[in-house]
C-alpha cells in the first residue's frame, strides 16, 4: 500500500531551493517511499519564499535500466504500459496546438521519451521534428514511430548547434534536472525569434492532504522528481532566463508554461484541436498491428474518445477489434467477466500483468460496458455485469500497481455507479440501492487501497439521488423521502442545482406514492380537523414532510 505521511510543520531544514535559488529554513511537508524498493523514504520540503516543493532522497532515472527502478529484464513492461495506456498523448499535443501549429515548421522536443509529439508534428504540421532522449526509450520510439531522436542530453549534443526551431517542447522534464535555470537557458538558445517554448511540469500547489492519492503520488514521483514548481516560481524563472512574454496555466496537478520573445497568440479552437487528435489516432490505427503495444494503445485511446463523444456506431467495430486481439494474444475474452477476472486474479506484479493482459484492460471493459449500455452490444453479457467486472479490475489494479493505474483509479467509483444505474434499469432495485449507498459511504476500512481512487462529491450526490429513486421504485416511499430530504438540504448551491431539482421532483413523486398507499379512511381522518371541519389545504403534505 503506497502512503503519504503528512507533517505538522514543526520539522525544518536549511536548504537551497532549486526553483528560486533562495537558501533558508524549509518545512518538511510530506514523505513517501521511493519508487525503487529498498531506497528508503523521500522527503519533500516546501520553500517559504516561492512555495515550490523540493525533494530529498536518492534519485533514479525512470527510464534507465541500470538505475534499478525497472531492471533490464522488465523494462519492456514499463514501456509497454506507457504505450498501451500510460502516455497522455492528448495532453502532450494539446499545448502544441494551443501555441499554434506552424505549417511545415520545425519542432524540437527536449526529453522526448518515445516521441509522440514528434510524430504528431510530422503528421499535422508536415514539418521537421527532432527529439533529444538519451534513454533506450528514445531508441525504441525512433524505430517504431520512424522519427528522428538524438540519444543525448541537451547539454551534451552537438548535431543541432546553431539551429533554430519554431516550437520547442519539454514535457515533464524540468522537474528532473538539478539546475532548472541552466536547462531553460539551454533551451532558449535554440528558439527562433518568432518561436514559442512549451513546458509542462507537476504543480506544487496540487499537493495537499485530502487530495487524490494516486495523482499526488504520480506528481511527486518519489525518487524521480527533484523539484515541484509553484506557478509563481515558474513565472519568475522564465523571467530570469530572459523571456519577455510568458504565461503559466494551472491544470490541476500540472503546470503548462508558454514562453516567447514576441507576444503569444493562443489558439483556442477546441473542436479543431480534438479533430486533429482523432485524425492522428486514426492514422496510427491504420499503420499498426493491433496486437503490438503501440497498435493496441492507439486503438484503445481512439475507442475511449469515440465512446466519450457518443459516437457509438464508430466505436463498436474498433471495440470488437480490440477484444478480438486480446483473445488472440492472451487467450481470454475480455467481454466475459468470469474469464477476465480469472486471467488477472494472480497478477500481483507488473511483469505478471503484462504477460496476462493489456494494461488498459480495466478501462477497456468500462468503455465496452458504456457502449453496451447505449445499445451497441459487445459480447453476451449485459452492461451491469460488465460494469461490475470493470470495478473489480480497477480495484485489483489499485491493490497491486497503483503508480501504473491512475486512469483505472479514476474509473473505479464511476464503474460502481454505472453498475448501480444499470441494475436499477434492469429492475434490480435492492442491488442498485446497495451499490449507490456504497458510493455514498465510501470504502470499508479493509479496503485502504481504494483510497487512491477518485470519489468526487458530484458523484456522491448523484449516487444519493439514485439511492432515493431505488427505494421509490421498490415501493418504499417514506425511506425514499428521508434520503431525498437530506439530499436537498445539502445541495442548495448553484453548482448542485440540477441535483436539487431532480431530488425535489423525485421527492414529490414519493410523497404522492406514500399518500396513495394510505387507506382512504386514514386519508379522510387526516384531512378532517378535530372539530369535524376540513383541515387546511396542505395539511397532509406537511405531515408527510414537505
Amino acid at each position: 500500500m503506497v502512503e503519504l505521511k503528512w507533517y505538522d510543520g514543526s520539522k525544518t531544514e536549511i536548504k537551497s531551493c532549486l526553483a528560486c535559488g533562495k537558501a533558508g529554513e524549509m518545512t518538511l511537508t510530506v514523505s513517501t517511499g521511493h519508487v525503487v524498493q529498498n531506497r528508503g523514504d523521500v522527503l519533500f520540503y516546501k520553500c517559504p519564499t516561492c512555495s515550490s516543493i523540493n525533494a530529498e532522497g536518492q534519485f533514479a532515472d525512470f527510464l534507465t535500466s541500470d538505475e534499478g527502478f525497472i531492471g533490464s529484464d522488465s523494462s519492456k513492461y514499463v514501456w509497454d504500459h506507457y504505450l498501451e495506456i500510460g502516455a497522455g498523448i492528448d495532453f502532450m499535443v494539446r499545448p502544441i496546438e494551443r501555441a499554434g501549429i506552424v505549417d511545415k515548421g520545425s519542432l524540437l522536443d527536449v526529453g522526448c521519451g518515445y516521441g509522440f509529439p514528434l510524430d504528431y508534428w510530422k503528421f499535422i504540421a508536415r514539418g521537421e521534428a527532432v527529439g533529444l532522449e538519451p534513454s533506450e526509450y528514445g531508441d525504441r520510439g525512433s524505430k517504431e514511430l520512424n522519427v528522428r531522436i538524438i540519444p543525448e542530453y541537451l547539454s551534451d549534443q552537438t548535431e543541432l548547434v546553431g539551429q533554430k526551431f519554431d516550437r520547442i517542447i519539454s514535457s515533464e522534464v524540468i522537474e528532473h534536472v538539478p539546475d532548472p535555470k541552466a536547462f531553460l537557458e539551454g533551451i532558449r538558445a535554440y528558439l527562433d525569434e518568432k518561436g514559442v517554448v512549451i513546458l509542462t511540469t507537476p504543480n506544487a500547489g496540487f499537493i495537499s492532504p485530502g487530495g487524490p492519492l494516486s495523482t499526488m503520488i504520480a506528481a511527486l514521483s518519489p525518487g524521480l522528481h527533484q523539484i515541484l514548481f509553484s506557478k509563481s516560481a515558474l513565472e519568475d524563472l522564465l523571467q530570469q532566463v530572459g523571456f519577455p512574454y510568458y504565461a503559466v496555466e494551472v491544470r490541476e496537478e500540472r503546470l503548462i508554461a508558454y514562453a516567447a520573445n514576441q507576444p503569444i497568440s493562443f489558439k483556442n479552437d477546441d473542436a479543431k484541436i480534438r479533430a486533429n487528435y482523432l485524425q492522428y489516432l486514426r492514422s496510427k490505427v491504420s499503420e499498426t498491428n493491433p496486437t503490438d503495444a503501440l497498435g493496441a494503445g492507439v486503438r484503445y485511446r481512439l475507442f475511449k474518445e469515440l465512446v466519450n463523444e457518443g459516437r457509438f456506431d464508430e466505436a463498436l467495430p474498433l471495440g470488437n477489434e480490440i477484444a478480438s486481439s486480446i483473445i488472440t494474444k492472451y487467450g481470454f475474452d475480455p467481454l466475459s467477466p468470469p474469464e477476465t477476472l480469472r486471467a488477472i486474479q494472480y497478477c500481483d506484479t507488473l511483469p505478471a500483468y503484462a504477460a496476462a493482459a493489456p494494461f488498459f484492460l480495466p478501462c477497456f471493459v468500462f468503455y465496452a460496458a458504456m457502449l453496451t449500455r447505449h445499445g451497441r452490444t459487445m459480447g453476451t453479457y449485459n452492461a451491469a455485469d460488465l460494469f461490475s467486472c470493470a470495478a473489480d479490475l480497477c480495484a485489483h489494479a489499485q491493490r497491486h500497481n497503483v503508480i501504473f493505474s491512475q486512469e483505472a483509479g479514476t474509473l473505479y467509483w464511476v464503474s460502481v455507479y454505472e453498475e448501480g444505474f444499470a441494475r436499477l434499469v434492469d429492475g434490480e432495485k435492492e442491488r442498485a440501492f446497495q451499490l449507490m449507498e456504497r458510493i455514498r459511504k465510501g470504502s470499508a476500512p479493509e479496503e485502504e487501497y481504494l483510497e487512491t481512487c477518485s470519489r468526487p462529491q458530484a458523484l456522491i450526490l448523484r449516487a444519493t439521488l439514485q439511492s432515493g429513486i431505488a427505494k421509490l421504485q421498490a415501493g418504499e416511499p417514506e425511506w425514499a423521502m428521508s434520503i431525498l430530504r437530506k439530499l436537498m438540504a445539502g445541495t442548495q448551491t448553484e453548482e448542485s442545482q440540477v441535483i436539487f431539482n431532480e431530488a425535489k421532483s423525485a421527492w414529490r413523486t414519493a410523497a404522492a406514492q406514500s399518500r396513495d398507499m394510505l387507506p382512504q379512511s386514514i386519508i379522510s381522518s387526516l384531512e378532517t380537523s378535530s372539530s369535524g371541519k376540513p383541515a387546511k389545504k396542505g395539511f397532509l403534505a406537511s405531515l408527510l414532510g414537505s
